[in-house]
């Protein structure tokens, strides 16, 4: 409620350009707190039209980039490859048969993602719950290693992605590094963004 009291006091006082300085800086301090929810709306009702009032169009594409992947957003859909040649493929939104799905971004180049998934597999397998499905999407250059991992790591649907970082995936979800972690609810909406192993497994307990 401050940060909107705080801009209807910009509009009638400060410049345009002033108010969007500030609220940039709001936003960004927002994110860094771990207020995402705030920083959307933030986003949504004042920077956005901002940026499109001074044609910021870097700043405009930045604001739409964090809102894809911030905490509230549905999740960006994507195409999820079956197991056999003679399955149709599905996307992500065509899932409904658990509470929660974990989207997991990892390389079979990746030596952290290769400490922690086998982590992963053991623990969601030891699950007597099926209300968590975990996505494991490999950023891949070829599919090789990606093959034999999938054959092992059986508690996983497992989606490749080759080209890895120029994979249009690497962009639509915002992935700095690899392993990247976001949890969804049934309706696909980003509920939480483990930073570390540690974090992911309670939600795979659940």
């Amino acid at each position: 409620r401050s940060v909107l009291d705080l801009n209807q006091i910009l509009q009638s006082s400060a410049e345009s350009s002033t108010r969007y300085a500030i609220m940039t800086v709001i936003m960004s301090q927002l994110i860094e707190s771990n207020q995402e929810a705030v920083a959307l709306h933030l986003s949504n009702t004042i920077l956005q039209p901002l940026a499109e009032q001074h044609q910021d169009s870097k700043g405009l594409k930045a604001l739409l980039d964090f809102e894809r992947t911030a905490l509230g957003s549905k999740a960006p859909n994507f195409e999820i490859q079956p197991a056999t040649s003679n399955a149709e493929a599905i996307n992500l939104y065509d899932l409904n048969s658990a509470d929660t799905y974990v989207l997991i971004f990892w390389s079979s180049t990746c030596s952290h993602c290769l400490n922690e998934m086998p982590t992963i597999h053991y623990t969601a397998d030891a699950s007597d719950t099926t209300a968590t499905s975990i996505i494991a999407v490999a950023l891949e250059n070829d599919p090789y290693n990606w093959n034999d991992y999938r054959y092992t790591w059986t508690s996983m649907t497992h989606v490749l992605a080759l080209g890895k970082w120029e994979h249009p995936l690497v962009q639509l979800y915002n992935i700095p590094a690899t392993p990247h972690f976001l949890v969804l609810n049934n309706d696909k909406i980003i509920i939480a963004k483990p930073q570390n192993l540690d974090a992911l497994l309670p939600v795979i307990q659940k």
